[in-house]
């Protein structure tokens, strides 16, 4: 073990160690063969090992230089009137170094001598007499004008000339850039004018609007405009219209174009608005928006009464009369009304009324009402004005005053039934019709009378009636009856009608009015049979009963239905539904279901039943839903073991055992599973194992599995039983099974002490974790030790025997004796315990 470990911890650190050897010799080898300013020179001294260019390797190298600063901003009205740029070295100089710079026309926006100007020497120099700055500055001097420019921008490179290119080299910050921002204020643009009107028409056309722009710039700019709607709306009065405008640096003025719609529309003074927003290089100056007015060319609506007569009844109480406009309008229009005397005079033939009418441009009448009064006293028609005044957005017509005429109805009476509809039971024989007369009046009148049916018919349900009412001057009511007609059927509540006609010199106020007879017969109640129907499964089919209590006048209907309780169809039955009709007489139908039979085990099973939908002449009873019970005719399956007995070694981890199922069923079926003591006995030879299974339809097997239990001892053979048991606990099958012992048979008697030297011998050695050359034990004396009680055998220990100081021949025998014994029990003890383990 020593040795493993020794050599190959040697040997790992040699390999790592010659890794490591030949990564250094490779690293020297490259170091070698670069040279320092190879290393350093690498893309002009933009190697990426650092932010100012580094060398490679760490090899030494020529200083580097770079923009301390990639990038600067400055105003264009600094107070100094400069910015300074600093140029840095990474190392301290050792010689003079001189380095200069160059405008990049391609980065530069800005025009040198008119926006800046530059040192005339455009260098810098490091390391001059001794100097060991590593930063040098220069100027950059801004020139300040009133121009608008933008920001601009100056942007400068270091370059090492042909004298110092052997004395620095270029970082990768060798350009920087200068953004000069402006100060100056950007030139306005708005509106020449704050608001334009279109006086002369609508019909004007187009509207030219100016836009203009103030202020000195360099720089073009530009600016979006768009039409918004006021009063005037965009699209109705107006075109709607948007864009950009655009000024060249000189270029001051740009115009607008506008379309202006015209319509026939009457309206009074229109605004829209035109805005400038987003200016690009500019500012919005004051004049912003403009405001567009236009006047209205078109005729004003007209108002008047769209009649200049009406006619009115005395009695009509509150009347309308319409007033009407002609002509367009975007807005409102009004006008006053008022009443005035004719023949007829306010607050005696109707009440006096005034008031504004207010048009919406989209409405084109109105009306108001009048009130007229009715006195009870017969007179002559009678009249009174409504005049129209004052109109607003508008005009009169010619029909500006309207005559109101009042036609008198005193005279005439009113006929009316005393009531809008009677009542009456079936069985109450007749049914007494009051007709009432109203008004004064000093001459007869008269009316006829007649019935009709409604769902009551005449001549079943009640005797057809007709006749003349005539009633004096001074009579207010009369009556007149009806035979009701009752048949003992139920038919539920019935009407018929009665109807005035034919006044003379009265008129009819109520022309009709209903009788309703009122049912007494029950009504009829369908309900199924029975609660619950019983059939074999191999019945065939079953008939269903519907029985109905009471009478009814019609025939009676109601819907049917099976449905699934845990009789799946088509399966185990035929689904129906339909209709079944109970003819006038008829208190009993039937329907019939179809069973099917099969091999399968299902228990027993239901089938559902359902009435619903019951005609208007009927109810459902209490028993609107009942069942079906289907007994089953096939045997329950029957469940065992594959064997009726399993052999197992002791020397086995475990023992698996079949269940089987024998027969079909439709549903899940659990059982019980457990094992029980034998001559083996849980825990010492086994596991107790118990659950449960369930067979769900298809399957016929399952497994469980029993762990045995492995020892030294000798027992024999030994058994134990695994039994089935049902949910309920009755035993379905068991079968047993059987332990093979694998250990040998205790020693004879007489070499027990051996037995017991040879136990105590295994228990006091203890194995090496790991294997190594067997050791050489040397026999020591063998203690006295009991041995180890067989579950079967009662062991008596033996005596530990005297020794005596005095030996003899007899002696020597003994213990030559012994000795021989004791490495025959030593053997055996080796074979027992070691082989054995």
């Amino acid at each position: 073990m020593i040795k493993r470990g020794i050599d190959g911890s040697i040997y790992g650190s040699l390999k790592h160690f010659k890794v490591l050897v030949s990564l250094m010799v490779v690293f020297l080898l490259m170091a070698t063969s670069l040279g320092t300013a190879q290393i350093v020179n690498i893309i002009n001294g933009s190697s990426s090992d650092g932010p100012d260019g580094l060398s490679l390797l760490g090899a030494t190298s020529l200083p580097i230089v770079n923009f301390k600063q990639i990038s600067y901003v400055a105003g264009e009205n600094r107070a100094d009137g400069y910015i300074e740029i600093t140029v840095r070295l990474n190392q301290v100089p050792t010689q003079r170094i001189a380095v200069h710079y160059d405008l990049v026309s391609a980065g530069t926006t800005a025009t040198e001598n008119t926006d800046f100007t530059l040192e005339s020497t455009k260098r810098v120099v490091f390391g001059a007499s001794g100097d060991t700055a590593t930063e040098k500055t220069f100027r950059v001097y801004l020139i300040d004008d009133s121009r608008y420019e933008g920001d601009e921008t100056v942007q400068l490179k270091l370059r090492i000339n042909s004298a110092n290119e052997d004395k620095v080299v270029l970082g990768n910050k060798n350009v920087t850039t200068i953004t000069i921002t402006d100060v100056a204020d950007r030139p306005r643009v708005m509106f020449d004018r704050p608001s334009y009107n279109v006086n002369v028409n609508e019909g004007i056309g187009t509207l030219t609007l100016n836009v203009v722009k103030d202020g000195e710039t360099d720089l073009p700019s530009s600016v979006n405009y768009r039409t918004l709607s006021g009063m005037a709306l965009q699209g109705q009065d107006f075109a709607q219209s948007s864009g950009t405008l655009t000024f060249g640096p000189t270029g001051t003025t740009a115009s607008i174009n506008v379309t202006i719609n015209e319509d026939s529309i009457f309206e009074v003074l229109e605004n829209f608005t035109v805005e400038l927003y987003d200016p690009v290089d500019a500012r919005i100056g004051w004049r912003n928006p403009a405001s567009v007015w236009i006047t209205d060319n078109d005729t004003a609506p007209v108002v008047q009464f769209r009649l200049s007569s009406y006619t009115f009844d005395e009695n009509d109480g509150t009347v309308q009369v319409t007033v009407t406009k002609t002509g367009e309008t975007s807005m409102p229009a009004s006008v006053d009304y008022a009443t005035a005397n004719g023949g007829a005079e306010a607050g005696q033939d109707y009440a006096s009324t005034s008031g504004t009418l207010t048009f919406d441009a989209s409405e084109y009448e109105k009306a108001f009402s009048l009130g007229i009064i009715d006195d009870g006293v017969y007179e002559l028609s009678e009249f009174f004005y409504v005049n129209l005044s004052g109109p607003v957005n508008a005009t009169l017509g010619s029909a500006d005053s309207a005559q109101i005429n009042i036609a008198d109805d005193d005279d005439a009476p009113e006929f009316t039934f005393s009531a809008s509809s009677y009542d009456v039971n079936e069985d109450a024989g007749t049914v007494t019709i009051n007709v009432t007369k109203s008004g004064e009046t000093r001459v007869s009148a008269s009316v006829n009378y007649t019935t009709a049916d409604g769902t009551a018919l005449a001549g079943s349900d009640y005797a057809a009636a007709s006749g003349t009412l005539d009633y004096a001057w001074d009579e207010t009511w009369k009556t007149f009856t009806v035979d009701i007609l009752n048949n003992g059927l139920y038919e539920g509540n019935e009407l018929f009608y009665v109807n005035l006609a034919d006044a003379v010199n009265a008129e009819i106020a109520t022309q009709t009015s209903q009788v309703n007879i009122i049912e007494d017969d029950p009504i009829p109640v369908i309900s199924f049979s029975e609660a619950v129907y019983n059939v074999n499964e191999n019945g065939v089919s079953i008939d269903i009963e519907v029985i109905m209590d009471n009478e009814a006048s019609e025939p009676v209907t109601v819907d049917y239905a099976t449905y699934d309780i845990t009789a799946v169809s088509p399966a185990d039955y035929q689904g129906c539904s339909g209709t079944l009709t109970f003819e006038t007489g008829e208190h009993s139908q039937s329907f019939t279901v179809l069973i099917q039979d099969d091999s399968v085990y299902e228990g027993l099973e239901s089938i559902g039943l359902a009435l619903s939908g019951p005609s208007a002449n009927s109810v459902l009873g209490s028993q609107v839903t009942a069942q079906i019970d289907i007994t089953e005719n096939d045997a329950y399956p029957t469940f065992g073991f594959n064997r009726t007995g399993y052999n197992v070694k002791e020397s086995d981890a475990s023992v698996t055992l079949k269940v089987l199922m024998f027969g079909e069923a439709s549903m899940p079926i659990t059982i019980n599973y457990g094992t029980m003591n034998g001559t083996a006995v849980y825990e010492d030879d086994y596991n107790r194992t118990s659950g449960h299974y369930t067979f769900n339809p298809g399957e016929s097997e399952k497994t469980f599995t029993v762990a045995i239990h492995e020892d030294s001892v000798w027992e024999g053979d030994e058994r134990f039983s695994a039994i089935l048991v049902d949910t309920i606990g009755n035993n379905l099958n068991s079968t047993e099974i059987t332990i093979l012992e694998n250990d040998p048979h205790p020693p004879p008697v007489y070499v027990e002490y051996l037995w017991n030297a040879a136990i105590a011998l295994k228990n006091s050695i203890v194995p090496d974790a790991t294997p190594t050359p067997e050791p050489s034990v040397t026999p020591t004396p063998v203690p006295t030790v009991s041995p180890t009680p067989d579950p079967s055998v009662t062991a008596t220990p033996t005596a530990e025997p005297t020794t005596t100081e005095q030996t003899g021949p007899g002696d020597i025998m003994v213990w030559a004796l012994l000795i021989v014994l004791a490495v025959v029990g030593l053997g055996a003890g080796y074979f027992l315990v070691f082989k054995k383990k």
